[in-house]
């Protein structure tokens, strides 16, 4: 007998014992196509062996009811992931946090209203997935002469125009909505205001001017209102440090992300600075990376949070500003890749440090209202009576 049988011959019989353990419950799950069919009609009765060598029947898998609740998991997952891509589900959570980190902010020497809170976030989301569908919807030519959106679901025919329009208009209405019934007309004011500037005018312009970057910066500086306005009511002036910073954090990522995708929207008709002016890019770039700094001292000076945030966020900064200048001396996809990637860890840092050392409303500089100066004047005499 070989050496070699005798080693490994045992070793096979284990083998199989163990195939024929593993596949046993596949084949009562009906995972294997090349079963033998019989029994009841509407059933698959798999055959197995017996030591005997007789076929017995497994338990029987009903395909009639199983079949059904496939379909629908998998037409689930693939509507899904559909909705995902035409909404950009993960930019559109990004919006959802610069909200609630309004919210928090905003609540600031209050109980925190959890139901609010989720309420705002489900709002926020569902609206910036209907701006970002109806963006698609409007540039499925242009998505499709670009390598990097030639894929999305419109330009690859995977979802038709018209589907795709009624999701995102429900998303809007559901959106918009739901702010307004269950938090105030403030927040769902500007959470409309937003959809229309970004479907009616930042769109648009991206196929005919180069300030739409401005524009686009405007509406991702509007969900930290919406955010202060569902916690408060109103918008103080405590409210605006926040969007100064997202306005000002936008153009130094988008242009830094534009540059090394410039001869991708030049194809796709999209009228980008850095298409046609890298040195008018990195100082775009410079500048704004330069604005963070008062912005991050406006915070304190507003009562929003205290000294120390104002001392760590320009400490992150200063990270951007040298990685700017690198850029605006090198012109170099490898430097733009760095801005970019050091602005995705930028913000969530200072949005979590603003949270941290945020101040209560006690604290905040408040300028007192005509009437509330006259009723304070009006205690404070019968106090003195």
């Amino acid at each position: 007998c070989s050496p070699r049988l005798l080693v490994f011959g045992p070793m096979a019989m284990h083998a199989l014992r163990l195939c024929a353990q593993t596949s046993r419950p596949l084949l009562r799950a009906g995972c294997f196509s090349r079963a033998r069919v019989g029994g009841i009609a509407g059933h698959r009765c798999l055959q197995s062996t017996t030591p005997s060598g007789d076929s017995a029947p497994l338990e029987a898998v009903p395909v009639a009811e199983a079949a059904p609740i496939v379909a629908k998991q998998n037409a689930l997952q693939h509507w899904g992931g559909i909705y995902f891509e035409l909404g950009k589900g993960r930019l559109s959570a990004l919006v959802a946090c610069t909200g609630a980190t309004g919210f928090v902010l905003g609540s600031a020497g209050m109980p925190m209203d959890w139901g609010n809170f989720g309420v705002l976030l489900a709002g926020t989301y569902l609206s910036a997935c209907a701006a970002n569908g109806i963006n698609q919807w409007r540039e499925i030519h242009n998505d499709s002469l670009m390598e990097r959106t030639a894929n999305r679901p419109l330009p690859s025919g995977r979802i038709t125009p018209n589907h795709a329009l009624t999701a995102a208009l429900v998303a809007a209405t559901s959106g918009a909505g739901l702010l307004a019934v269950q938090i105030n007309p403030l927040c769902a004011g500007l959470c409309v205001l937003n959809l229309g500037i970004y479907t009616m005018i930042y769109t648009p312009m991206k196929q005919t001017s180069h300030l739409n970057t401005w524009a686009g910066a405007v509406v991702g500086a509007i969900p930290p209102l919406m955010g202060w306005a569902a916690a408060t009511g109103s918008l103080p002036p405590a409210a605006f440090p926040l969007a100064a910073l997202l306005f000002s954090w936008q153009l130094p990522h988008f242009m830094a992300l534009a540059h090394m995708l410039r001869s991708d929207y030049l194809a796709g008709g999209y009228q980008m600075l850095p298409s046609f002016d890298t040195p008018k890019t990195a100082n775009v770039i410079l500048r704004n990376s330069l604005y963070l700094f008062p912005i991050a001292a406006s915070f304190p000076l507003l009562g929003v949070c205290s000294w120390p945030f104002a001392a760590e966020a320009s400490a992150l900064s200063m990270g951007f500003v040298y990685l700017a200048i690198r850029f605006r001396n090198s012109h170099k996809d490898e430097d733009a890749k760095k801005v970019f990637l050091f602005s995705l860890m930028y913000l969530p840092a200072v949005m979590a440090a603003m949270m941290f050392h945020r101040t209560s409303t006690e604290e905040a500089v408040h300028v007192p209202c005509p009437h509330e100066a006259i009723q304070v004047e009006h205690i404070g005499k019968n106090k003195a009576q």
